[in-house]
């Protein structure tokens, strides 16, 4: 009987200290790219997944990400369809964090520099919030691409700017505490043409030759 009671008290001191300090939520952010190997010139279609940990929030309400290449690459704006129909807007995925789910992009344009696309965001309005986003795993947040020209092997990752979840359903926001970035990286390798591979190839031999005379 006395250990039933040893067993019940430390549950409840569990639930208790669960209950009164919460639980740290954390968004996570992962970036693929569509190959692992791409011809110099050839396009690199990258995305970024994001999705918040189950726990007490109650949806993202706003993301904003910032995208950088290793090799300086020229990067542009994330190129998926706008669903509002403005143009000079950047692009996001619809599917995911689009328009259609109350989400509203972040500003008139990125800011796009040579190795660097800086604050691909979305956010909802409070007036009018859409709960449970982002809670089911992971969760397209845009797409783009740009073409590939440095040799050698890249990386293409992501860096949390902001990212705030629904603390409740009163429309009221909290920054996320943790950010899981374990994921937030693509690598990925370019290589020469193969018409330039067979050139360097045939030089070479050449020059075997040369040398045996």
């Amino acid at each position: 009987m006395r250990n039933r009671q040893i067993v019940s008290g430390i549950i409840a001191v569990c639930l208790f200290s669960t209950a009164a300090f919460g639980v740290d939520e954390t968004v996570n952010l992962k970036v693929v790219t569509d190959k692992s190997t791409y011809i110099a010139g050839e396009t690199v279609n990258w995305t970024i997944s994001a999705w918040a940990d189950a726990g007490a929030n109650h949806g993202v309400s706003l993301l904003g990400v910032d995208l950088a290449e290793s090799k300086t690459e020229t990067l542009s704006s994330a190129d998926k369809e706008n669903y509002n129909n403005i143009p000079s807007l950047p692009q996001l995925v619809g599917s995911g964090y689009g328009i259609l789910q109350g989400f509203t992009l972040g500003s008139a344009g990125n800011a796009t520099i040579a190795g660097q696309v800086a604050d691909i965001s979305v956010y909802q309005s409070p007036g009018a919030p859409v709960y449970d986003i982002g809670n089911s795993g992971e969760t397209a947040f845009a797409e783009g691409s740009f073409q590939a020209s440095v040799l050698g092997d890249h990386t293409l990752s992501a860096t949390l700017r902001s990212g705030n979840y629904w603390a409740d359903t009163s429309a009221t926001a909290s920054a996320f505490e943790l950010a899981d970035l374990s994921e937030a990286g693509a690598v990925f390798t370019v290589v020469p043409e193969p018409g330039t591979m067979c050139l360097v190839g045939l030089g070479g031999l050449a020059l075997l030759r040369r040398r045996k005379r």
